[in-house]
């Protein structure tokens, strides 16, 4: 008895299953005549751009995100250029080894200048890159 049970209840998807696949079945010329609508109005191959689109838009996206973020690495670097002012003349003049900090000083006001050299040039390239990339940005 409970087999038959199980043989009924499984008929019954069976049938459910098939009245399914026959409505969709149905429903078929009216989707391919769709699609073949589509097809003559050449809404297919325009849908193909989109994902190209898309692409442009993330490397778009991307290329802004480097250019700022070469933005934040010049502000750090110029925030972390030496600052001599600890090492002034007064005081240092009263240390036993006064000349090896002077020297110390010396170097650091060397690295520093060469830093504002480099932050210099760097900025100049972010400028020209930012003034060449506007009217790309916007194509």
């Amino acid at each position: 008895m409970t087999h038959l049970k199980e043989n009924r209840v499984n008929i019954l998807r069976v049938l459910d299953q098939k009245n399914d696949i026959e409505s969709e079945l149905e429903r078929l010329p009216k989707l391919q005549e769709q699609a073949k609508q589509y097809q003559d109005l050449g809404i297919d191959e325009k849908l193909k751009i989109i994902p190209l689109l898309e692409k442009e838009k993330h490397l778009r996206t991307r290329v802004k995100e480097d250019v700022e973020r070469v933005k934040n690495a010049l502000e750090v670097l110029r925030e972390s250029l030496p600052d001599t002012v600890f090492l002034s003349d007064i005081s240092l003049a009263e240390l036993p080894n006064a000349t090896v900090f002077q020297q110390k000083k010396k170097l650091l006001d060397e690295l520093k200048q060469q830093g504002q050299v480099a932050a210099s040039v760097l900025e100049e390239a972010l400028q020209k890159s930012t003034e060449i990339l506007v009217p790309l940005h916007k194509s």
